[in-house]
């Protein structure tokens, strides 16, 4: 029996074959939410990717991070105590300050017809010593300076001309006084080609008295208009110079050599900007350990055998000196350039730890990646100029190697404390002018005790069986010894008669405590 279909009242009977309002509805519905499912299952993949890919991102830097955490480990059981003066400049107790005034009846230059043309060669340190020697060969010679050229040297290749590095009408200005100059394009015209036969060279004598110049090189004069002199690397003993001259010495580097105004505002910027970095004081760091100076060394480091070779031919196409000591002897006199290790080891043993903000003054290292891993993990926060810089000012530095150093000097003579470490013209350069400034710390690495801490591998540090208190105590007391942070000593004082350019003292300061109590001797007698 066939039951009758119901129809609910309202409703119409759904012929057969034909779907349902509802369904109709729902087949209406099926595209829209499978738009929205599909989006929601590509919403969830790219949270999920994004979330994957942080935690990939993570575990890749945790895994490129390694060697620096596995280094960091290493020196994790040093107990680095910061003394309560590390910042503080030296203690001036006899209130040392630069004095120049020239002694009355100074006689002023007069033009004799006669020109002296000095060739400065090597880095921006040597090239600025040299010239300031030549301002005291051009007086006492009675000639008048040719402003000279910085030399394109063959290692750097950098073609920048003297005014672009410094101000040379500020040089002019402040020496107008004690000698004549000239610009090369201000002589006859038959005296402006360097080339011609008319400049007679004379080859700087090393370390040489006034009375060598005035017996060798004055009668040059006699028949030539122009005289080059050349080789003019410490071609003064300052020890022989009267004090009329070391003062005028002092004129020429101290307060007549001044960089351009460009590399002026760059340098102030960079400072300003490590200060901004660091929310105080900061420390600067000039480290030598480029391939042309381990080379020039002599020293071993961990090339092997390859390296010794390819710093022998360096040597050789350089005309450099064949190393005659042992690389044992090098060291034990701190004549091999301290590795990224040991400046980083003594440094922390003077009391610097890991939040030290540091900027780093330095050229292309040698094997740079692997010698400065122990450095960045002892010192996370390490800044150089190409860090700081914007592009604009990027693009100022790029390919010159004389404004980039002369940027360097410039933050290392200013800096709250500066860290040499290894002997060079430069290096002493800082120093002297950071003394002329007011005394301002500055820490000189004892390069002759780390061989006392020798590692495994030339240029490591092993305490060996000492503790790290003993190691700090050796350091500090090595690196204070002779007043190695930069603190007043007369520079006849020490062991060895220092440079008049890396200590101006007493030559060209004056002490304003025993002035004061010279005066009120004077007044009571």
């Amino acid at each position: 029996m066939m039951v009758p279909s119901i129809t609910r009242p309202g409703l119409l009977a759904t012929p057969p074959g034909k779907p349902r309002p509802f369904q109709q509805a729902q087949a209406h519905k099926t595209p829209q939410r499978k738009v929205r499912i599909a989006i929601g299952v590509v919403i969830a993949l790219l949270l999920l990717s994004a979330f994957l890919w942080q935690w990939e991102a993570a575990l890749l830097k945790r895994f490129l991070e390694a060697p620096r955490y596995l280094q960091r480990q290493k020196y994790a059981d040093r107990r680095i105590v910061s003394p309560p003066d590390l910042w503080d400049d030296p203690i001036n107790e006899e209130g040392w300050v630069p004095c120049l005034e020239r002694d009355p009846g100074y006689r002023k230059p007069v033009h004799m017809g006669k020109y002296a043309s000095f060739y400065l060669d090597g880095g921006l340190g040597q090239q600025a010593w040299e010239l300031c020697y030549g301002v005291v060969l051009a007086r006492l010679l009675n000639v008048t300076m040719i402003l000279p050229s910085l030399t394109v040297d063959p290692y750097w290749k950098d073609p920048t001309p003297f005014e672009a590095i410094f101000n040379i009408s500020h040089f002019v200005e402040t020496l107008r006084d004690d000698i004549l100059t000239v610009n090369v394009t201000e002589l006859p015209p038959e005296l402006q080609d360097a080339e011609t036969t008319w400049y007679r060279d004379f080859w700087g004598v090393w370390k040489g008295a006034p009375e060598v110049y005035l017996r060798d090189a004055l009668p040059l004069f006699q028949n030539n208009t122009v005289v080059q002199f050349v080789s003019m690397w410490q071609s003064l003993d300052d020890d022989t110079l009267s004090a009329e001259q070391l003062k005028l010495a002092c004129r020429a580097k101290f307060e007549a050599l001044r960089f351009s105004d460009p590399i002026l505002d760059l340098g102030n910027n960079l400072l300003k900007r490590m200060r901004q970095r660091a929310r105080g004081p900061f420390l600067a760091v000039h480290l030598r350990f480029e391939e042309d100076m381990l080379a020039h060394s002599g020293c071993v480091y961990w090339g092997g055998v390859e390296e010794q070779e390819r710093w022998a031919e360096m040597r050789r196409k350089r005309e450099w000196p064949v190393p005659t000591k042992s690389d044992f002897e090098l060291r034990d006199h701190g004549k091999c350039p301290p590795s990224p290790e040991e400046i980083g080891t003594w440094l922390q043993g003077l009391g610097f730890d890991s939040s030290t903000r540091i900027y780093m003054a330095a050229g292309k290292l040698y094997d740079e990646k692997r010698a400065m891993a122990p450095f960045y993990a002892m010192f996370p926060h390490v800044f150089t100029k190409d860090m700081l810089v914007t592009s604009k000012e990027a693009a100022y530095m790029r390919g010159k190697s004389n404004i980039r150093a002369a940027v360097d000097m410039h933050v290392l003579v200013n800096a709250d404390v500066t860290a040499l470490t290894f002997e060079g013209m430069m290096g002493e350069i800082v120093q002297g002018h950071r003394k002329w400034l007011g005394h301002k710390k500055t820490m000189k690495a004892p390069a002759f005790g780390f061989n006392k801490f020798g590692g495994s591998d030339m240029g490591s540090l092993s305490l060996g069986n000492n503790t790290w208190e003993f190691f700090s105590h050796e350091m500090r007391g090595w690196t204070y010894m002779e007043a190695g942070d930069g603190a007043p000593m007369r520079r006849q004082d020490r062991s060895w008669s220092e440079a008049l350019f890396a200590n101006p003292l007493p030559d060209c300061m004056c002490s304003k405590a025993r002035n004061n109590r010279t005066a009120t001797d004077s007044t009571n007698q």
